[in-house]
């Protein structure tokens, strides 16, 4: 599964706005620009929520970015999976269910 769009579902469901207009680069969409160099935590500092003068970050918890940074990786090889089994074996990715802070999350 493709869990960089998980990630943007997740970011609209937690902020009721979409991260940026597009990630397609004839788009020359400035907020994804800021994104993919700068990467997840700085743009959320950066990114203004619609209508507000609050950043994205004032409205994630810790755990809350910890996973969408995972989610939020250019590189897919990079990013968190969802548990699948699609990967090769002898291939290891990170899992957001072996993530500690969801360890932390599900006992509270």
């Amino acid at each position: 599964s493709d869990t960089f769009a998980a990630g943007v579902t997740l970011y609209n469901t937690l902020l009721l706005s979409y991260p940026w207009p597009s990630t397609e680069p004839e788009a020359e969409c400035k907020a994804f620009a800021y994104f993919r160099d700068k990467g997840f935590e700085a743009f959320a500092r950066r990114r203004k929520l619609m209508g507000s003068e609050k950043k994205a970050i004032d409205h994630l918890s810790e755990p809350a970015l910890q996973f969408l940074a995972g989610l939020f990786q250019v590189d897919p090889s990079a990013r968190c999976t969802l548990g699948e089994a699609a990967w090769p074996e002898d291939e290891s990715h990170r899992s957001v269910w072996s993530a500690s802070w969801w360890e932390h999350g599900a006992a509270a």
